[in-house]
């Protein structure tokens, strides 16, 4: 199986915060420039750089995923620390509340009824475009075709109003900001991964 091309690679900054996700290829490509350099867990919290010279006489057992040239097999890295570089503004990246990011970060969930509906869902502006709302994570939830049409050009306050029926009965809390660790899926294949997403 081909792993290069295969997003499997957990980015992280020089403040060690999660990035983005990459391939295999792109991940040894920047560790031969010496761009990246690969993390590996020893213990709870017990990390280690490794190096490319160092990366490439690590031995790589059988059922690891590698790369395999003329002369050595090389290791995939799970994650990859920046270390020429500080992506402190792309930490803080800003995601855009698209289809698939709000049905993602809502778990496919409806705003309104807590029921499940999935990717069916569409954006509902809580003050509507027509009154100055804007395309925001704090403006805007994830609801069915059905209710965003009921709903019109009301604004949140006066849809529950006439409609009381709506009032979300859950514990909702719409988000300002989503960044892109947010919308990484932890991976069983991937434990070391834990250790970095659930800390963003």
């Amino acid at each position: 199986m081909n792993h290069l091309n295969q997003k499997s690679v957990l980015v992280l900054d020089a403040n060690w915060q999660v990035t983005n996700v990459t391939t295999p290829e792109v991940a040894i490509t920047n560790m031969a420039k010496d761009a990246v350099t690969a993390v590996i867990c020893h213990g709870e919290n017990d990390f280690e750089v490794v190096g490319w010279d160092r990366w490439l006489t690590l031995e790589v057992a059988p059922d690891e995923e590698a790369i395999s040239t003329v002369r050595l097999r090389i290791k995939i890295p799970h994650v990859v620390l920046a270390v020429n570089y500080r992506k402190a503004k792309e930490r803080m990246k800003r995601i855009k509340p698209t289809v698939k990011a709000m049905a993602k970060v809502y778990q496919g969930r409806d705003f309104y009824t807590g029921k499940l509906i999935g990717n069916r869902g569409t954006r509902d502006h809580l003050k509507p475009q027509s009154r100055g709302g804007e395309d925001t994570w704090e403006n805007m939830v994830w609801t069915a075709p059905e209710i965003n049409q009921l709903k019109g050009d009301m604004s949140f306050e006066e849809f529950v109003a006439k409609y009381p029926e709506y009032r979300p009965k859950f514990s909702v809390k719409v988000p300002k900001a989503v960044t892109t660790a947010q919308l990484i899926e932890l991976r069983a294949d991937r434990p070391i991964w834990n250790k970095f997403l659930l800390r963003n």
